[in-house]
């Protein structure tokens, strides 16, 4: 199982992401409208063959450093989507995966990064997309009749969180961070409405389905009889899943191509 600590550690797909969302959240205060987005001069992109499951993206000095990352989540982080968010494009953007370094001069901040990755993609995988809003389905993740079964986490502990087929783990985790890992597991948007505030010990197990194909970790066997993610879920967090339709933003593939290696 792939524990995510932070950018630059090997992570899971969806919490390289989480933590990628989660930081440049935290770069937003303050920063200009106005003021233009430089550009990456130096871009190293490399095929990866290696066949593995590890990855990550990491920030570094004028840019982000990647290896064994595939195209589809450097769109999600470019664009600040979940894999169910994207609609079109050819199966490789899931499948192949890249090494790559961007690097500017000077010193652009997180924001600018992230903003640079999209006239990256679109001269190097000369990708095109367009934004549609569409109805879709969502859950709520609300308190369980009974109250949260939740364990606050003792000060001064690092936090860490992880995601499996059947498993999520971790400490000094929010609910929003929660919603995301749901998500993830789910292939469905999760959105945090339980009101609670805080940090907590998370362990969540359940007996994965056919269905989760966002983990392809075959350390826990499928078992159409076992307790589902929901059943779980109330029963050992004292939380639950409400489905819902609503309003989604969504990302679709207009052109994308293969990029050549440099």
């Amino acid at each position: 199982m792939e524990k995510c600590i932070g950018i630059g550690r090997t992570a899971c797909t969806l919490c390289t992401l989480i933590v990628l969302g989660n930081l440049l959240a935290l770069h937003l205060p303050g920063q200009s409208a106005a003021a233009p987005t430089p550009q990456f001069d130096v871009i190293s992109i490399r095929p990866n063959h290696s066949n593995t499951s590890g990855g990550g993206m990491r920030s570094i000095a004028g840019g982000f450093a990647a290896s064994n990352m595939s195209l589809g989540i450097l769109i999600q982080a470019a664009y600040d989507v979940k894999p169910w968010q994207i609609i079109s494009g050819p199966e490789w953007v899931k499948t192949d995966r890249y090494d790559f370094e961007a690097k500017a001069e000077g010193n652009p901040d997180f924001k600018q990064k992230i903003e640079m990755l999209r006239p990256l993609l679109a001269d190097r995988f000369q990708l095109k997309v367009h934004r549609e809003t569409r109805r879709m389905s969502v859950y709520s993740l609300v308190v369980a009749k009974g109250g949260p079964k939740l364990q606050p986490t003792a000060d001064g502990v690092r936090g860490y969180f992880s995601a499996g087929r059947g498993l999520i783990e971790g400490k000094a985790v929010e609910m929003g961070t929660l919603a995301n890992l749901l998500g993830g597991s789910l292939g469905e948007s999760v959105i945090d409405k339980t009101g609670v505030t805080g940090h907590f010990d998370i362990k969540l197990e359940w007996t994965p389905t056919e269905g989760e194909r966002n983990y392809t970790f075959d350390d826990r066997a499928i078992d159409p009889g076992g307790s589902s993610i929901f059943t779980a879920l109330q029963e050992q967090l004292g939380l639950k899943l409400d489905a819902e339709k609503g309003p989604g933003q969504v990302i679709v593939v207009e052109e994308i191509e293969a990029a050549s290696e440099n």
